[in-house]
């Protein structure tokens, strides 16, 4: 107040102008990191968006493709499992290399890959060239996955990256359900100067595709990892015997193996629902009536993955559940799903049509949390930094593949040798079974679904409870230990050290908490 009515004299104290400065460099300095940090997350939803767009090309254009290539479905069967398997097999090396090599290169060589395959896709003629270019395709669509995984967990607050994750899924989803709207009318249409429209779709995926290869090369610079995240140097420490120590250290972490067995379980339920269209019609329900009801669904799953991460996201703050938030999260959907599910199986021949769509939108709202709202969130921070990568393309790879193997396989089996489903070739024996056909794959759909999504709810989600405050405190130390050897610090040292104090306050709670007996504060509980 002196110095506003005498200019002369300074009201702030000597010595306090340079702590105003640092102070202000500080807060711009966090400032600049939120804003890069959300360009990033912005870019990846771009390649998110246009990955899925690319992945459901094939799906779309199939029709068009038997006309003009004449591949029948048992060639495009043989395609789509060709490219799937290129697709696992190749995940884990593009983990090893996203975890050692610096990803916004990956990324950018792997997007203009996936362009110039999709661009030649366009001028193909024949099965064979078409299938080793699936094939290839498959090897470079796998590349996403594990960098974005990483990418979120160096640069998401642990308490954000659910939403992070979320918001990925959502632009992987809504650039599939773009494919189907726009892509299925197009692509048997014969547009300007006699282009077909499916070699003009793939033309223009592929544009697309090398325009986000360019931004990445040109405006994604280096990204930062986290402390313990330190590329190795050394040939000695590249070798198979290294690759193989880092493999085995994440197969050691009980949280990992937990989400592993849930996973699995989980993919055999949801590849068992493709038997659901089939079921509603055997049911009384029209094709138009089923087709509205999977659409419905489907723009219903585009935002189930963003709400199940902010929800998430919610639950883990410290003033709430921070140890059991995600688990509880998880018990939520995968108990929700397999109630929805059950009474949508059990009344389908009962029930109208609106009943059928609002059960199955429920079904959807719920099923799209697991994987954005915990698993990957869970997997950042029980995973060291340079495993990031690797544990996710293990996982998707282990479980996409046994779910794959005993989803689907398991309803057939149990509608034909168990239920008695009968086999028909003529409309005349779809009348004359319907009623025993309908039995048979509503038992089937039951049964090969909501046991193992009970067995998620009650059994694996319940021992992540357990194993995931133990493997976050372990890994929250030996993370500080990492920090404290690492003498440079960088653009994100606030958030990292932010993150360390954090977790580091967690785990010296943990032991208080697990003497009450209790998962969550009196007040937590009273919000929850």
């Amino acid at each position: 107040l002196k110095s506003l009515v005498d200019p002369k004299m300074d009201a702030t104290p000597k010595g306090s102008g340079d702590g105003t400065e640092k102070a202000a460099a500080s807060v711009t300095a966090d400032n600049k990191r939120r804003s890069s940090d959300a360009c990033i997350l912005w870019l990846l939803c771009g390649v998110q968006l246009i990955e899925g767009i690319d992945a459901g090309l094939l799906g779309a254009t199939m029709h068009a493709l038997e006309l003009d290539l004449h591949l029948h479905p048992v060639g495009l069967s043989k395609m789509l499992l060709a490219q799937g398997l290129f697709q696992s097999a190749s995940a884990p090396v593009w983990g090893m290399l996203a975890d050692t090599l610096p990803r916004h290169r990956l990324l950018a060589a792997s997007a203009a890959a996936w362009g110039l395959l999709t661009a030649s896709l366009a001028v193909a003629d024949s099965f064979p060239v078409i299938f080793l270019l699936r094939c290839a395709h498959g090897v470079t669509l796998a590349s996403l996955a594990p960098i974005a995984q990483t990418v979120i967990g160096d640069i998401v607050e642990a308490d954000r990256r659910g939403t992070a994750f979320g918001r990925l899924w959502l632009a992987g989803s809504f650039g599939g359900f773009l494919t189907r709207l726009i892509g299925i009318p197009i692509a048997d249409t014969t547009l300007a100067f006699g282009l077909r429209g499916w070699r003009a779709l793939f033309g223009f995926v592929a544009v697309l595709s090398l325009v986000v290869s360019v931004l990445l090369w040109r405006y994604l610079g280096e990204l930062p990892r986290r402390a313990g995240g330190i590329i190795p140097e050394g040939r000695g420490q590249r070798g198979w015997r290294w690759e193989c120590q880092r493999v085995g250290r994440v197969f050691r972490i009980p949280s990992f193996l937990v989400l592993l067995g849930q996973g699995v379980f989980g993919c055999v339920a949801m590849n068992a629902l493709g038997f659901l269209p089939m079921y509603l019609m055997y049911s009384g329900h029209s094709s138009v009536e089923v087709g509205l009801i999977m659409t419905f669904g489907s723009i219903i799953g585009i935002v189930s993955p963003l709400i199940g991460g902010m929800l998430a996201d919610w639950l883990v703050k410290p003033t709430r559940c921070p140890t059991s938030g995600r688990p509880l999260v998880a018990q939520i959907s995968s108990g929700g799903f397999a109630l929805f599910f059950f009474f949508l199986v059990a009344g389908a021949p009962l029930l109208p049509a609106w009943a059928i769509t609002l059960l199955f939108a429920m079904k959807a709202l719920l099923a799209g949390w697991v994987s954005p709202g915990v698993k990957l969130p869970v997997l950042t921070e029980v995973v060291g930094p340079m495993e990031q990568a690797r544990a996710v393309t293990w996982l998707s790879g282990l479980e996409g593949s046994f779910g794959a193997l005993l989803g689907a396989p398991l309803v057939g089996y149990l509608a034909e040798s168990v239920f008695g489903y009968h086999e028909v070739d003529t409309h005349a024996e779809q009348r004359l079974y319907r009623v025993e056909n309908t039995e048979a794959l509503g038992q089937s759909l039951l049964w090969g679904a909501v046991p193992p999504l009970l067995l998620q709810c009650f059994v694996f989600f319940p021992l992540l409870h357990i194993t995931y405050r133990r493997d976050t405190a372990r890994q929250a130390a030996i993370a500080q230990q990492a920090a404290a050897q690492s003498s440079e610090g960088g653009p994100h040292a606030p958030k990292l050290a932010s993150d360390l104090s954090s977790k580091t306050q967690l785990a010296s709670d943990l032991s208080s908490e697990a003497e009450s007996g209790g998962t969550c504060s009196g007040s937590a509980q009273q919000e929850v």
